[in-house]
């Protein structure tokens, strides 16, 4: 080869290797599959979300359940994956600052029970919208919420699972809301086309709202999970003391250890910051009474003797739920430990 040209090669080889990358190198590449079967799920909506949730790319999955979007980094996105048929919670994906670095994200997809339906969805002189309104933390449906074409005042309710449709749409620009007690209201807008049916997907937030006086507050079915437990055995009675947010409002939302104050067989010393309990019952030998473990939402934080002064300090507006049990057959199996007593406490937030 002549010289002259090998060099030519080289010095070109040289400047694509120096050049720097472009800034949407990295590579977000996914795979879908069903919960029950194991297969992958072709023709899957896939959206690529903010962390804010705002749209920024769409795709679907071919036939081997695949899909890939180019994300720059360092970010946090969102990737919602959406079938008729199908459920599955949002992903949440982290992107480096590594250029050309390939991000994997696998998602799987429970069958809901729903009769897959034609794209087009009949008339081709009009559109459909059919989509899903879901808490945005958890991806759980949001039933009988009103989804509202703002433009014609027109309303549908979505089912349990959050699904919806809204047929018979005038072509062009439409923007459609989402509202429910307990939840922020959301918008949705998009161009339609004549004869094309489209999928909503409606993240909202859970929100408290007050109402003349009353205080609503919306729990997660998360919270809602860990506390069913706890609610059973107040159901039960059996060798516990309890107390609700009730009775935390009746007594004016001061600390955890001014609510223990007073209890039978409970006795609880200290002020400010540095407080010491004990339950008079569950006695060990030789001790002046039994220190409990401290358990905070299911899970143990304080042993027993240690320093119980961050939680009775803990103000009882955050707080659902105390239970007290003061000697060891009082514990309930559910709580694996050899304690002799314990307080549990159970938070609006669910740890």
């Amino acid at each position: 080869m002549n010289l002259r040209i090998l060099r030519i090669i080289s010095f070109a080889l040289l400047v694509l290797a120096l050049a720097p990358a472009a800034a949407s190198a990295q590579n977000v590449r996914g795979f879908v599959f069903g919960e029950d079967s194991g297969a992958p799920l072709g023709g899957v909506l896939i959206r690529l979300l903010s962390r804010t949730l705002e749209p920024i790319d769409t795709t679907r999955t071919d036939i081997l359940g695949r899909f890939s979007f180019q994300a720059n980094g360092p970010e946090r996105y969102v990737v919602v994956a959406e079938k008729t048929g199908f459920g599955a919670a949002p992903e949440i994906i982290e992107v480096g600052p590594i250029q050309l670095a390939q991000v994997g994200v696998t998602i799987s997809m429970a069958s809901m029970g729903i009769a897959d339906v034609d794209e087009t969805l009949g008339d081709e002189r009009i559109a459909h919208i059919r989509g899903r309104v879901v808490v945005a933390s958890t991806g759980d449906g949001v039933e009988n919420a009103e989804i509202t074409d703002v433009a014609t005042g027109r309303q549908v309710l979505t089912r349990y699972d959050g699904r919806f449709v809204l047929g018979d749409v005038r072509p062009g620009p439409i923007r459609i809301r989402a509202d429910h007690l307990g939840y922020t209201a959301r918008e949705w807008a998009i161009d339609t086309q004549p004869g094309t049916s489209y999928d909503a997907w409606i993240p909202v937030e859970e929100e408290a709202i007050p109402l003349d006086g009353i205080e609503v507050t919306v729990r997660s079915r998360a919270v809602a999970r860990k506390l069913q437990p706890v609610f059973e055995r107040m159901e039960r009675g059996l060798g516990g003391i309890y107390l609700t947010a009730t009775d935390f409002k009746r007594r004016g939302y001061g600390p955890v250890a001014q609510m223990l104050q007073g209890l039978p067989s409970t006795s609880v010393t200290g002020t400010g910051f540095r407080y010491q309990m004990r339950f008079r019952r569950g006695m060990q030998q030789g001790n002046a009474g039994c220190a409990p473990e401290i358990w905070l939402d299911g899970i143990r934080v304080v042993r027993s003797g240690d320093d119980v002064s961050e939680f009775m300090a803990l103000n009882t507006i955050e707080v659902e739920v105390i239970e007290l049990f003061p000697s060891a057959t009082s514990i309930p199996a559910e709580y694996s430990t050899s304690a002799f007593c314990m307080v549990g406490l159970w938070t609006k937030r669910g740890g």
